[in-house]
């Protein structure tokens, strides 16, 4: 009887199972499939059957077996929706060439958390162009594969982002040097090759330049600089740049606050020392590592002697040389990070047992030649220091590290 039993619970239990995989609750994710649905609700229209969606929906609750729509085999997270070309009826327009406006709400896609691969081809979004008033476009990490050539027609634009989309080619294009009332461009964090159009030295307006992890290669153009007088923000980190650099371009820039050039290589040349130059502007972040600095001498740039509101410097792996830069220290007293790891700096590690540089929490100045006592109040000058590597150079001496400061 007990054996009975249980078989009639094992075959009750199976059968359970295969509903549950028929009717799709093993299936994809609740919060996927009704993504899904409301994507198609914005996509195709009631009065209008695409054929792309004829499986969507219905009986079939697993949306991982819908047409155009991949899943992980495990996760059962969608990861490749293909949407291209499912907006309108084909046949419809090309009779009546009509095509009402409609605007994509891209919230709509962030309940793929997995989403790899994304195509919104062919379904005039070049609407987008009727939108003559907009002034800011956020397209950041939105997985779109490329620019339309029509966004550079809306000319009210004042900032673009499209950063984090891993696009790919050549920025040749000229078109985005027409959209003259731009302030803010940022194409970070994506694949774009090539050199920089020189045009972009046209859009005067600019204030935030944002180019940083790309792949980027050719020289910088010269006049990028001197004709963007309104410049605020620039970073071109991590790219491949050669050819050289002079900061004498900076002449007339006054509202410069935050500068970023770490180079992938070493084949810049970046040229701080001029006398046809004084800087104008006060500097919040200046990070300029792993370049050709100052070639031959590779002297410290000089105009650092005149910056009083520095946050963060950078200037390791250049090759500098001179006395060790502590007078960043003091003249900087909001000064947060400071790395000058891997140069050529000698002289001591001077403090004054009165400073206080109570932001600072991240001191790298290892891999140099360094020589001198420590200063022993070292711990209590910085006290709220977090990261300190002073390795790798000649010091002695003893100090009192911050954090027994603290219990103290």
């Amino acid at each position: 009887m007990d054996s009975l039993s249980v078989f009639v619970c094992w075959v009750l239990f199976g059968s359970v199972i295969i509903q549950l995989e028929w009717s799709g609750s093993l299936g994809c994710i609740e919060e996927e499939r009704i993504g899904l649905l409301k994507l198609k609700a914005a996509f195709n229209p009631p009065n209008i059957t695409a054929s792309a969606f004829s499986s969507w929906g219905g009986g079939d609750m697993d949306c991982c077996t819908w047409e155009n729509v991949r899943c992980d085999y495990t996760t059962k997270r969608v990861l490749q929706l293909s949407l291209k070309d499912t907006k309108y009826d084909r046949k419809t327009f090309r009779a009546t060439k009509i095509v009402e406006r409609w605007y994509l709400d891209f919230s709509l896609f962030l309940p793929f958390q997995e989403l790899q691969n994304l195509s919104l081809a062919q379904n005039f979004l070049i609407e987008l162009t009727k939108l003559r008033a907009l002034e800011t476009l956020n397209m950041a990490y939105t997985r779109i594969s490329g620019i339309s050539p029509s966004l550079w027609t809306i000319t009210s634009l004042k900032a673009i982002s499209f950063r984090g989309n891993h696009m790919k080619g050549s920025f040749s294009d000229k078109g985005l040097c027409k959209l003259r009332n731009l302030q803010e461009l940022d194409l970070s964090n994506n694949a774009f090759e090539g050199i920089l159009p020189l045009c972009l030295s046209n859009l005067t307006s600019l204030r935030v330049l944002e180019l940083s992890w790309n792949l980027f290669t050719g020289s910088i153009p010269p006049n990028l600089f001197s004709n963007l007088q309104s410049l605020e923000y620039v970073s071109l980190s991590y790219n491949h740049f050669e050819g050289s650099v002079s900061f004498s371009s900076f002449g007339n820039n006054s509202r410069l606050q935050v500068f970023e050039l770490d180079s992938h290589n070493k084949d810049l040349n970046v040229y701080t020392e001029s006398s046809d130059w004084k800087p104008l502007f006060q500097l919040k972040v200046f990070r300029l590592s792993n370049c050709v600095l100052n070639k031959p001498d590779r002297k410290v740039p000089s105009f650092l002697w005149n910056q009083h509101d520095l946050r963060v410097v950078n200037l390791s792996h250049n090759g500098m040389t001179g006395e060790a830069l502590t007078w960043l220290i003091k003249n900087n007293l909001k000064l947060e990070c400071l790395s000058l790891r891997n140069n050529r700096l000698t002289g001591e590690f001077s403090l004054h047992p009165d400073s206080r540089n109570l932001d600072m929490f991240w001191l790298d100045a290892s891999v140099n030649q360094i020589q001198g006592e420590v200063p022993y109040f070292l711990g209590s000058v910085l006290r709220n220091m977090l990261f300190l590597n002073l390795s790798r150079n000649a010091l002695r001496g003893q100090f009192l590290p911050p954090w027994e400061i603290w219990e103290s």
